[in-house]
């Protein structure tokens, strides 16, 4: 077996060991009391455009108070975290993505709201719509009861609002995105 071969198999098995232990949950919030729980895989999109970043308004993921979240949404099983980002855009906007590229992750975000825990694995990527239009993007939305905003990053930055996952202004500002 070549050197190389063999180095790139140990990595295989060390990283897949490791995704084991992250998706194995012995003992965490849901199961000590405290409420029901979910635990789910997440994908999510970023689309910058002229200095501008697509987000939707999720007030779910805050308790209530205005939150700001890529695009993107639940992975469905045996689905690939990309899969699940160009299904989840042509559902919402009927878009196409192109130059999909792996960002982030996995990364893991608890919450809770109204005592239920939610537990998200989340995988992130940049991409770019067919069409830079934003209208048809706002209405489709809309109709969801989502409600999409293309933000200014600089407008973002001064206002500190809250931003879903919570480094996703660090992810943008750096200087290899």
């Amino acid at each position: 077996m070549q050197e190389s071969l063999k180095n790139d198999l140990l990595l295989y098995c060390l990283a897949k060991k490791d995704l084991i232990k992250m998706f194995q949950i012995k003992e965490g919030p849901a199961q000590m009391g405290k409420g029901s729980g979910s635990i789910a895989p997440m994908a999510y999109c970023i689309f910058l455009y002229r200095g501008r970043i697509l987000l939707i308004k999720d007030e779910e993921l805050s308790n209530g108070k205005p939150c700001y979240r890529p695009i993107g949404g639940k992975l469905a099983f045996g689905e690939y975290s990309w899969e699940a980002i160009r299904r989840e855009v042509k559902s919402l906007i009927g878009e196409d993505v192109k130059n999909l590229e792996f960002v982030a992750g996995p990364s893991e975000v608890v919450t809770e709201l109204n005592d239920n825990i939610r537990h998200e694995i989340i995988f992130l990527f940049k991409g770019e719509l067919d069409s830079k239009g934003t209208e048809k993007v706002s209405d489709a939305l809309i109709n969801q009861n989502l409600y999409p905003i293309w933000r200014s990053l600089k407008e973002l930055k001064k206002e500190k609002v809250h931003l879903y996952p919570e480094d996703l202004m660090d992810i943008v500002s750096s200087p290899n995105f």
